[in-house]
Formats: C-alpha cells, sequence, structure tokens
C-alpha cells in the first residue's frame, strides 16, 4: 500500500472501524483479530520516510490563517524596539501552561511581541516560562543561548545551568486529542505534547497524518519506524509498538529548523537554588538564526525569600497531601527516572522499595536510591503483598479456607518483618481487588484484616459502599475530584479519622492540556478535602495514540513517555508538578495563618482570617496564576506582621 493512499484508505474504512469497535471484534491482541477481519481491509505498514523529509518537519498549514497572522505581526512590528522590526523572527512571551493548544498556525492572542521572560519562584522550586518564535522566512538553524542571571543589588548569579530549555514537538494524536481520554479512530488532530531536546526524535507527516519515531541502533545508525498504526493494520499486535530501547533524544536542546508562517513553541524551566537570595535576577536569551546574531530576550526571575513546605491536605494542615501516579514502577532501576518523579513533587513513589522480593541486596540499593534523590520511604504506597483475595463467605470457614489465610498470614508477616528490618517501619499500604464493590469488599474482609494484623495497612481502588468500607485504610475514590464526591471524601473521613482518600480516572491520563490536569491533581484536589491524587497511568508503551493494545476504547493512557535511558516529560506533566506547587503555596499560607490566629495583636490575627478566608472561598474556576500570586503576597505579609509580635 503507497503511504500517499493512506489517508484515504483510513477515510473509507472508517465506518468499518467504527462498526468493529462497537461489536468487539477488534482487539490489540493479534490473536483475537480474527471475529473482525472479515470487515477490515487488509493493510501492511507504509513505506519507509523519505529520507529527504527527516530533516525538515513540515506542518499543514490553514492560508486563511497564514494571511491573518501576517498581518497580525505586522501590526506587532510597529511597537517592537527597532531591532526587531527588520529581524527574520519574531518571539512572543507566552503563558507556559495555558489550556491554548499552540499549533503552528495558531496566532498567540495572549502573547507580548519582544516581551520578557518572567519567573516568579521560591527557593528550591522549578518554575516554567515559555515563548513562541514566529518565522518570516525558512532557517535552517535556530539556536539561543541562555546567561546567567544576576542580582544587581548583591551581585548574587544564579548559573545558566540552572535554566532547561525544550522545545515543545508537535504532532498527530487521535481526534480527541488535548481534550479527551476516550479513544476516536475516525480522525486525527495536531497537537502540542512533547518536550524535547531534539526534534528530529519524531517527525510527523501532514500528508498522512502518520507519526513516525527515530531508531538508534546499538552501532549509532538511524532509520524511522512507522508508529501511527490504526487496528485495521493486519496482523496489528504488541509486538507493533513501539520499541523503546531505540529511541534516544539528546541531553541538550539541540538547533531547530524554522519553517516561514510558523509558530514554534520553546519552554524555559529554571530549577531556583535553596541558597538563592530573595530579589529580582535579570539576563537575557540570545536568539541566533543560521548563524546570525538577530536579538536578545529579557529574562527576569523573581526569587521569592522562602522555601515551600511539603503538601499538607486543606481539612488538616498537619496532614500530607500525596502525589502518586500508577505507573511509576519502572523507576526501579532508573535513578534519572527517580530524580523526575522526585523533581515533578511524587516524593512517595509507589512500588519502590520492592519489599515482596525479600532481597535484602536489592531493596538496600533501591532505598538509597530514594534517599539520594529526596523521595520518601514512609508511608509506603503501591507496596507490600497484594490482599487482593477473595473469601466466597466473606469470612474464612472451611478448612481449606483457613489453610489458605494461614498460608496468607504468614506472607503478610514475612514481608512486614522484613520491612521493619530494612526501614524500620511496617507503614506500607497493600492492594486490594481494583475497583471492587460492595460483594468484593466483603470478601475480601480477612485477607484485610491479616494485613492489619502483620502490622501494615490496606489501600484499593473502589466504590462508596459506605458502612462496608471499615475495614480500609485508604480508599481511591475512582472520577475526578467534583462538588458532589465532597460529601462522599467528609463521611470517608469521619469513619476514619487516620484514613486517606484518593482519586483516578474520569479523566485518566491522556489529555495533553496542562491546565486542565494542574487544576484537576492541584486545587480542585485540595479543595475537595482529597488526601491523595493518582491518575491511571504514569507510564507504558503507549507511543501510538492511534491503537492502544491494552485497552482499544481508549487514547494512550499516560503522562510520559519512556525512551531508553529516562523519559519524555509532556505538557501535562507539568501541569500537574504546577498542580501540587499550588497546595504547596496554600499550605504555606495556612501554615502562617493559624500561627496568627493565636495572635494577641488584633491586626495579626485579622490578617491570618483574611487568608483563610480566601483561601475557603476561592472557587477552583479561577485563574491558578492569580491564585497562587495572591498567596505570595499574603505569605509576604503574613511573615512581616508575625515577625513584628515576636
Amino acid at each position: 500500500m503507497k503511504q500517499t493512499n493512506m489517508k484515504k484508505l483510513r477515510m473509507k474504512t472508517a465506518g468499518l472501524i467504527a462498526f468493529a469497535l462497537a461489536a468487539g471484534c477488534v482487539s490489540g491482541n493479534a490473536q483475537d483479530n480474527a471475529a473482525g477481519k472479515k470487515y477490515l481491509p487488509e493493510w501492511t505498514a507504509p513505506t519507509a520516510v523519505p529520507s529527504k523529509n527527516q530533516g525538515r518537519q513540515i506542518y499543514k498549514l490553514d492560508p486563511a490563517a497564514v494571511k491573518a497572522n501576517a498581518a497580525k505581526v505586522a501590526k506587532d512590528l510597529e511597537n517592537v524596539p527597532e531591532a526587531w522590526k527588520n529581524a527574520p523572527i519574531l518571539y512572543y512571551v507566552v503563558d507556559a501552561l495555558s489550556d491554548i493548544k499552540r499549533v503552528p498556525d495558531l496566532y498567540p492572542e495572549d502573547g507580548k511581541p519582544a516581551g520578557t521572560l518572567q519567573f516568579v519562584a521560591a527557593k528550591g522550586e522549578f518554575e516554567p516560562a515559555s515563548f513562541v518564535v514566529y518565522a518570516k522566512k525558512n532557517a535552517e538553524k535556530f539556536t539561543f543561548s541562555i546567561s546567567d542571571l544576576k542580582n544587581a543589588k548583591n551581585g548574587d548569579v544564579i548559573p545558566a545551568s540552572a535554566l532547561d530549555a525544550k522545545l515543545v514537538k508537535v504532532w498527530y494524536q487521535c481526534g480527541s486529542g488535548w481534550f479527551g481520554y476516550m479513544a476516536d479512530p475516525l480522525r486525527r488532530t495536531l497537537t502540542p505534547e512533547l518536550m524535547v531536546n531534539d526534534e528530529k526524535m519524531i517527525w510527523s507527516d501532514p500528508a498522512t497524518q502518520d507519526n513516525y519515531a527515530r531508531y538508534t541502533a546499538p552501532d549509532g545508525t538511524t532509520s524511522y519506524e512507522w508508529i501511527s498504526a490504526d487496528f485495521q493494520v493486519t496482523n496489528y499486535a504488541f509486538t507493533n509498538m513501539v520499541r523503546i530501547g531505540m529511541i534516544k533524544d539528546a541531553d541538550t536542546l539541540q538547533p531547530t529548523i524554522l519553517n516561514k508562517n510558523e509558530f514554534k513553541q520553546f519552554m524555559v524551566t529554571v530549577q531556583v537554588p535553596k541558597t538563592a537570595k530573595g530579589g529580582i535576577y535579570d539576563g537575557t536569551i540570545t536568539l541566533t538564526v543560521d548563524g546570525r546574531n538577530v536579538g536578545t530576550m529579557p529574562v527576569q526571575l523573581g526569587v521569592l525569600n522562602f522555601e515551600l513546605p511539603e503538601a499538607a491536605t486543606n481539612y488538616d494542615v498537619n496532614k500530607t497531601f500525596y502525589l502518586s501516579m500508577y505507573g511509576t514502577g519502572g523507576a526501579q532501576n532508573n535513578e534519572r527516572i527517580v530524580k523526575n518523579l522526585v523533581e515533578h513533587n511524587v516524593t512517595h513513589i509507589g512500588g519502590i522499595p520492592d519489599l515482596n522480593s525479600l532481597n535484602e541486596e536489592k531493596v538496600k540499593k533501591e532505598i538509597a536510591m530514594l534517599k539520594k534523590y529526596g523521595a520518601s520511604t514512609r508511608p509506603l504506597l503501591f507496596n507490600g503483598p497484594g490482599c487482593g483475595v477473595s473469601f466466597p463467605n466473606g469470612e474464612p470457614q472451611t478448612d481449606e479456607q483457613k489453610a489458605k489465610m494461614a498460608n496468607l498470614q504468614a506472607r503478610f508477616n514475612k514481608v512486614a518483618e522484613f520491612s521493619r528490618k530494612m526501614l524500620g517501619h511496617s507503614d506500607i499500604y497493600s492492594y486490594g481487588i481494583d475497583e471492587g464493590g460492595y460483594w468484593a469488599v466483603k470478601s475480601e474482609r480477612a485477607a484485610w484484616k491479616g494485613i492489619h494484623n502483620a502490622g501494615m495497612k490496606v489501600m484499593v481502588t473502589t466504590h462508596n459502599d459506605k458502612r462496608m468500607l471499615y475495614p480500609l485504610d485508604f480508599m481511591i475514590l475512582p472520577r475526578m475530584p467534583s462538588k458532589d464526591r465532597e460529601e462522599i471524601i467528609r463521611l470517608f473521613h469521619e469513619s476514619h479519622p487516620n484514613g486517606l482518600c484518593g482519586w483516578y480516572a474520569d479523566p485518566h491520563s491522556g489529555p495533553e492540556n496542562p491546565d486542565y490536569f494542574r487544576r484537576i491533581h492541584g486545587l480542585m484536589s485540595y479543595k475537595a478535602n482529597y488526601d491523595f491524587a493518582a491518575n491511571y497511568t504514569w507510564y507504558r508503551n503507549d507511543w501510538n495514540d492511534m491503537a492502544i493494545a491494552y485497552e482499544s476504547n481508549y487514547r494512550g493512557l499516560i503522562i510520559v513517555y519512556a525512551i531508553s535511558d529516562r523519559i519524555i516529560d509532556t505538557l501535562a506533566w507539568e501541569g500537574i508538578r504546577e498542580g501540587l506547587d499550588d497546595i504547596r503555596y496554600a499550605t504555606k499560607v495556612k501554615q502562617l495563618a493559624m500561627e496568627a490566629e493565636k495572635s494577641p495583636d488584633g491586626d495579626v490575627l485579622h490578617l491570618g482570617r483574611k487568608a483563610l478566608g480566601y483561601i475557603a472561598y476561592w472557587n477552583t474556576r479561577g485563574n491558578p496564576d492569580t491564585f497562587r500570586m495572591e498567596c505570595v503576597n499574603y505569605i509576604i505579609e503574613l511573615e512581616k506582621a508575625l515577625k513584628k509580635v515576636k
């Protein structure tokens, strides 16, 4: 089948695909596809990408948008510094994690032409900023370099190495891209998502709307392989998925090409040193096109004179708020992945250390790795022996059941004792039957009691079965936090004073929109009085968004993408980090406000209550950046007020 005919064939067979999916006769496994083949044409993979296309990524632009954009840019050029009027490019500073889907022919309405790239961050915090570049003509090599940031008042310097630059790669996703997590096999859409150093790692064909991954062989030779198969491809199976071990990205941002009339987005993330002094730090980014310096972008970082605390819950400032994603087990043998998780506020990494192995040498190495990067080893989530064991009568009664329970208890005791030996505690959570209802929960109670007898705890995704949940220590409630779930959470906390409640799914991971994921994993979870935000799943081999071999009705349910030696960050992943930082700012405000509540000074007391009132009455539909800045103001005011009365 010629590559040029792929899109036509896809459209012709769309109705048949939808029918086959609805009938349940198309699955992710080749052995399960026999029933569907009679409805579908036989496909083979397209021919290899022509080598001439591997160097320059070109997208299909809307002619009307191109014309309108050119007029808007021309008007912007009237009000920029003289140096930019005749430059081959114009840059726009934009909101880093907004809900705007920045595709190549979308004019940045929120952008500031030739503006200053600005950050505001606490000591130790990661904070992103972004800009897009508009090209007036084609360029083969666009690069930029970031200077050190200097504080003019005290001479302090934050080195350029504290700032990390990435290209936001645009590629094709299924039709629900950016907005949803359900599969849409009938169309494809251009979507910004990947944060990469080398844009050539992925090549997208605008004619067929297919993606290709660059594979690097052990001898260093490279080739591009098709990774956008639909289920109608003959013998599509798990073996057709991306070979993760052959995908590599550069360690630093590489030169990129620029196409005339296209907008291209870049992300710059600063990690403020914990030793940095508060104040304003200034620097520049020098932009170069085909070897010629075309101008500089001012950079300004406002360092707040405090560190952020660990995130705490809204309902109790002394209880930890957790972020621990499903699907992080692959971090066990990869320090770069552990580091990435901790840097995104996942300090309780599920499944690590592997206590079930009872392997002292292995577990010692994993504990050392966690401590090296600041991950926590207490409590341990998604850990311990599985306790999703069902006894049909709800409790062990027969001799066979008693023997089974005795074996389980011995196993539970052994793992708990091993944990106490290795970590000094058995504060670990074992997982039950996933999404079990009333009868499943009832049938698990004997196994859950065994976990408690061993000194461990029970966590599981389940539904609101009210009084039946009394043996449960940690309920993960399906579906995103919303107003109608707040009462369920309140009652669970009331009946489980030391219990935890979290959420996952609806949405699953999948949508690329960073603003959406920032809100639901951050302040929406916080305001609904959850203890925990998780989602399914963090990563697995879901590079091909067009046909997911695990669940054919879903998109790629992942937050990040695994490659040979680490993971590729995404806009959604950066949004989740910002969401947890929002909670950390709120936590800082509440800690100070609770201290102000004890003050005999009426002004200080009233300021504390005003701050608590702001957080209590803030509507999660509001702008989280505005919330963040108000928190900063309250923190500064409260710290000054409390200092005066001490």
